[in-house]
């Protein structure tokens, strides 16, 4: 049920951003997720992925997020698609933001990996220029 909270509220705000926002998740096998860690790895992919939409200003750029979440071969997977123009800076091996006050920003993707290491799952983060991509996999309890 938060999940569906989650993405109605980020789908209305899309729908008012001119953002295609589609969405595909089977969920049914996965109620051993804590709901604060669904609302930390679904919330802060979704911000973080309308955040980079919302740089886009071009109009020969299409904003969109598609994420599908479904069950593999024991797992949960989850992969979370964006368009963005941004450049993504890295140090250590991790993304840093592009806002101005990191100390209060770029916790995004570090809270998703925390909660996902909870149950021994992996994130894994591949980008290109126009097109931002995070897969999570969950083993089924």
């Amino acid at each position: 049920m938060i999940l569906d909270i989650i993405l109605n509220d980020k789908k209305s705000f899309c729908d008012n951003n001119n953002i295609e926002l589609i969405v595909d998740i089977k969920f049914s096998r996965c109620d051993f997720i804590d709901m604060m860690d669904i609302c930390s790895i679904f919330s802060n992919m979704l911000d973080n992925a309308i955040e980079a939409c919302m740089k886009i200003d071009s109009m020969e750029i299409e904003r969109f997020i598609k994420i599908k979440g479904t069950i593999v071969n024991g797992f949960f997977v989850v992969k979370c698609e964006n368009s963005k123009i941004n450049e993504i800076k890295t140090k250590n091996n991790n993304i840093k933001t592009d806002k101005e006050d990191s100390d209060l920003h770029g916790i995004g993707i570090k809270s998703i990996k925390s909660s996902v290491q909870k149950y021994n799952g992996e994130v894994y983060i591949d980008y290109q220029d126009c097109k931002f991509v995070v897969k999570i996999y969950i083993p089924i309890i």
